[in-house]
């Protein structure tokens, strides 16, 4: 039996979406059919259709920062800085639902696995307001390290992990104890991701240029050096590969999660903010914050082998020669 196999094409911008002056973060409804882009100097929010890389929609809000979508698609979370709140809309249809008041400077949001809980930090106040997602109300408030920014669950909804921008830390919160645990990384973290099993973190330290590796369970870490100040990093969905915006540099880096080395390195718009993965793990989303766009990337993907000859056929089956022979590179979560 002849095993066929097919060397990754290399990562490219396919596209390049015209938006809204200034956008920064993002949100990908679970089904993959459209990006929210949110532009917080013009308060504004993009949706972006998936299937046609087109801004079908734009809604006006007072912040218009971090976004994050409920599990089930149905709602999205918008922090506002600018009055300490969080705005709620239906999706699709983007109407207002209810305006939630949380701490000083709301920054980053994000939903538990399981859609009963929204957590947000708060960075002027050192904290994270949990919210009750049924009831949208804050049911709690859990003091973190300093300046915390982004947040993400770990996907058994146990952890949730906050990025510490000016503490040079992660803070891992404990889900239902709510005791939290400092983990020391490089200097400026923004952007974190986590693997789907929950054994890594990868966290972009933008003052130090590295992506910090956690080991979750062992709480150690790793470091990879870049060259350029990196921002925010998003996974793929079966943790290959990392990708980093780098804002310094206008580029994405691509980091293979096995080597823990840069294998690609993608020009993209000027100063690019944030960066999501399409749930089926064949594009990246990056918002261009001085260009005014959103880059599209495409992801490999390996080729499908051919079939093996079946009954009568005639002839040999003779494996592909790759099409591309690649080399990568990236950046952290």
């Amino acid at each position: 039996m002849t095993t066929f196999v097919s060397a990754a094409q290399a990562d490219e911008v396919i596209d390049t979406i015209p938006t809204t002056a200034g956008p920064t973060g993002m949100a990908i409804t679970p089904d993959g059919t459209r990006v929210y882009v949110s532009h917080w100097s013009t308060k504004t929010v993009s949706v972006v259709d998936a299937e046609t890389n087109a801004v079908e929609s734009t809604f006006a809000d007072p912040g218009a920062f971090a976004m994050a979508i409920s599990p089930d698609g149905t709602e999205l979370y918008v922090t506002n800085f600018r009055d300490a709140s969080v705005a709620v809309y239906t999706v699709p249809g983007n109407e207002l639902i209810t305006t939630i008041g949380v701490g000083d400077f709301p920054a980053g949001a994000a939903f538990s696995p399981d859609g009963s809980e929204v957590y947000v930090t708060n960075g002027d106040d050192n904290t994270v307001s949990i919210i009750d997602a049924a009831e949208r109300t804050v049911q709690g408030t859990v003091e973190v390290g300093s300046d915390p920014e982004s947040v993400v669950f770990a996907s058994d909804g146990s952890a949730a992990y906050v990025s510490d921008y000016s503490g040079g830390t992660v803070s891992v919160i404990d889900t239902t104890t709510r005791e939290v645990e400092a983990i020391d990384v490089g200097d400026g973290p923004w952007g974190i991701a986590l693997t789907r099993d929950g054994a890594h973190a990868y966290v972009a330290n933008y003052v130090s240029r590295s992506i910090s590796v956690i080991d979750t369970s062992g709480r150690s870490t790793t470091t990879i050096v870049v060259d350029t100040n990196p921002w925010d990093v998003a996974l793929t969905p079966d943790g290959s590969r990392v990708y980093v915006t780098g804002q310094s540099t206008d580029s994405v880096l691509v980091i293979d999660t096995a080597t823990k080395e840069v294998v690609e390195t993608i020009d993209v718009g000027g100063d690019p903010y944030a960066v999501m993965i399409s749930p089926d793990g064949r594009y990246a989303y990056v918002s261009d914050s001085t260009s005014s766009s959103v880059s599209v990337i495409a992801i490999d993907q390996p080729a499908e082998p051919d079939p093996e000859p079946g009954p009568g056929d005639e002839g040999s089956s003779v494996p592909l020669l790759p099409f591309a022979s690649v080399e990568m590179s990236l950046s952290a979560s």
